[in-house]
């Protein structure tokens, strides 16, 4: 069949509506008289040219999964031996060159809304995130975790237990009115059959993922166009060091910028004014999560067996979300600078390596006190 005979249609794509001249399963179908920003999608007629300088690679183990060149204003992206996608920002479009003829359409799809468009809506300055999105109680929570963790398991065996998965793998974030608040980009769960059969045994009706992939698609409810606030947000940690009792501790607002910048979607990894922006992004949400839902750390819930009960209420107060977390307090902070082991050392690196008229970066500069230091020990700037 060649899929560039197929009709245009509308879909929901986060808060965004997706023009495209390829069926999608995924997203949920958008009326034509929709309002809303709009993501176009169109054929184009050649691949990248045969001598483009592909400047990055993402790799799954040592196997190149996509690659990204340059083409002025816009980039290229590869997905080897599938498909070229011309990604142009500025436009909110993208062009998918690919044999319409021999080019599988679920592996195609697969591509377009897991890798390619969150990738272009970054670009263009939204926030993407690798996670899953699962409303609790009449909280919503987020669950972070790189491919193989767990992610859509454990969104799958909580949705067995009553609880509405509102993503499994893509989700926008933004604080900008405020409080953090999530957009699914589709909804549907992906799982391996061995997954499917122990966390949703009676479900039948699935699709395929991709291609090369023997993972299923579950369809979801979906709530097109909707935005959600975040109450939670879980880093779930490596299913290898995992053991048969879940740990939860609470995560520092540090940690959990890192966490996001980690798992957030990029297209172009040398823009310095994107990668300003990403931190902004990620810092202001990581710092806005409600003192009562404090961000946490999940360990092992890749094995949270379906008997396994959530928490019946969220903490009530800052301290209660931080319990038993020994946070840098002004008192902690006090005797680690007091404490000749932890800073003697630097203290000596510093006098040795700085001279008169020296610039100095302090980064992670807490207190402060290393780049006081610095001044005296004759830096012109710190």
């Amino acid at each position: 069949m060649d899929l560039r005979s197929a009709a245009r249609a509308r879909y929901w794509f986060g808060p965004f509506v997706l023009d495209s001249p390829l069926a999608l399963a995924a997203p949920a179908a958008a009326a034509c008289d929709t309002i809303a920003p709009v993501l176009r999608l169109d054929w184009h007629p050649t691949s990248a040219a045969i001598d483009s300088n592909w400047t990055h690679h993402w790799r799954d183990g040592s196997e190149i999964v996509l690659s990204l060149a340059h083409a002025g204003p816009a980039y290229w992206l590869r997905a080897p031996g599938i498909a070229d996608f011309l990604l142009e920002p500025g436009e909110a479009r993208c062009l998918m060159a690919a044999d319409a003829g021999l080019a599988d359409p679920a592996t195609l799809e697969h591509l377009l809304v897991d890798q390619v468009l969150p990738r272009l809506l970054a670009q263009r300055g939204d926030l993407l995130v690798h996670a899953s999105a699962v409303a609790i109680a009449g909280c919503v929570a987020l669950f972070l975790a790189p491919s193989g963790y767990g992610k859509s398991t454990l969104a799958a065996l909580l949705h067995a237990r009553g609880h509405r998965v509102l993503s499994d793998d893509c989700v926008l974030l933004d604080a900008a009115q405020g409080m953090p608040r999530v957009a699914p980009t589709y909804p549907s769960l992906r799982l391996y059959p061995d997954s499917l059969g122990v966390a949703l045994p009676a479900v039948t009706a699935t699709g395929p993922v991709a291609g090369y992939s023997a993972k299923r698609r579950v369809p979801m409810a979906a709530s097109p166009g909707t935005w959600h606030g975040v109450d939670a947000l879980y880093v779930l940690g490596d299913p290898r060091e995992a053991g048969e009792t879940v740990l939860i501790r609470a995560l520092r607002p540090a940690e959990a910028c890192l966490a996001l910048i980690r798992h957030s979607f990029r297209l172009d990894l040398g823009d310095r004014v994107a990668s300003t922006r990403q931190l902004a992004q990620c810092s202001r949400i990581a710092n806005r999560f409600r003192p009562s839902c404090w961000t946490t750390r999940a360990i092992s819930s890749t094995r949270m067996p379906c008997s396994t009960r959530w928490p019946s209420t969220w903490p009530t107060s800052h301290a209660d979300a931080m319990a038993n977390y020994d946070d840098y307090s002004a008192i902690a902070y006090t005797r680690m600078t007091d404490n000749a082991r932890c800073t003697g050392p630097f203290v000596r690196a510093q006098r040795q390596a700085i001279g008169e008229g020296s610039v100095v970066l302090d980064i992670g500069t807490g207190t402060g006190i290393f780049a006081f230091l610095a001044c005296q020990f004759g830096a012109a700037r710190a």
